[in-house]
């Protein structure tokens, strides 16, 4: 099943990619090489930083925020301003993200052989940088222009569905799976808010 899918992955967004790079300036062009480098650098060997403790958690949201990055440019905008600070929001959400996901799977992962950035600093030591990661990109988004405020206030809930894990350890880390659920569930009211407050903005 993976070669097909891969096949059928080349097909759809090589030609895109080419048109794009001829057409596009240097910023675009940089922009999206970045982006398809982090997509097949995170899995595909020999590179495979999903499997190297803090590049994991680097290259993650790179997955979401370079292409974000990539639209903005192809419409003429200028990465800075409230815009950098939104992207630099996303992309500090993408990491708390990961390192989340990744505390639950501490015992499963050291078992199997497999490194992440949870693996190697520890459960409470991921937790604790999500959380404050989490923090940081609701910081930001109360920087933003009205209603970005109300995006920081649901990005608290982020942070208060992980700080209660504040002193979880090793052996306990699988009990981090209730917050990954939640987490799940904050992302459908978050992506609502989110859509509402580029919707407000671009109105404007």
């Amino acid at each position: 099943m993976h070669r097909p899918l891969l096949i059928a992955s080349a097909a759809t967004v090589i030609p895109f990619a080419l048109y794009l790079f001829a057409v596009g300036t240097w910023a675009l062009s940089a922009a999206l090489a970045l982006a398809l480098f982090a997509v097949v650098a995170y899995s595909a060997p020999p590179l495979r930083f999903k499997e190297v403790p803090l590049l994991d958690s680097v290259t993650s949201p790179a997955h979401f925020t370079l292409p974000a990055v990539v639209g903005a440019l192809i419409g003429g905008a200028f990465i800075g301003g409230y815009l950098g600070l939104a992207l630099a929001a996303f992309f500090l959400w993408g990491m708390a993200s990961h390192a989340l996901g990744a505390v639950q799977d501490v015992q499963s992962d050291r078992a199997g052989g497999l490194r992440s950035v949870a693996t190697e600093l520890g459960a409470r030591l991921t937790t604790r940088s999500a959380s404050t990661l989490y923090l940081a990109a609701a910081a930001l988004c109360f920087a933003l222009p009205s209603p970005g405020w109300a995006v920081g206030l649901l990005g608290l809930g982020y942070v208060a569905n992980t700080v209660r894990f504040w002193n979880v350890t090793d052996a306990t880390s699988a009990v981090v799976n209730r917050a990954w659920r939640v987490f799940l569930w904050l992302n459908y009211l978050t992506g609502a808010a989110v859509t509402f407050a580029v919707l407000a903005s671009a109105a404007r």
